[in-house]
């Protein structure tokens, strides 16, 4: 049975609503780290389409930190 749109929307809307709050308390709890150790360097890169878990996303990490900015996809000219 298809689902209705306004169900639709409001399942949309609750998860935009639960992804907003993800975003505050990584926001605070970067907040806090950064105010009880401000003698740590801190920076940010642009997240990866997927969970770094071997070389190869290190290594994607590793150029966005580099560089500032994401590698251009293989093939690319």
């Amino acid at each position: 049975q298809p689902l209705h749109v306004d169900e639709l929307t409001a399942g949309l809307l609750r998860l935009h609503a639960e992804r907003m709050q993800v975003v505050a308390r990584e926001q605070h709890t970067r907040d806090r780290f950064t105010e009880l150790h401000p003698e740590v360097p801190v920076t940010a890169v642009a997240a990866l389409p997927g969970d770094v878990h071997d070389l190869d996303g290190l290594r994607a990490i590793g150029d966005r930190l580099a560089t500032g900015s994401a590698p251009a996809p293989a093939g690319a000219a």
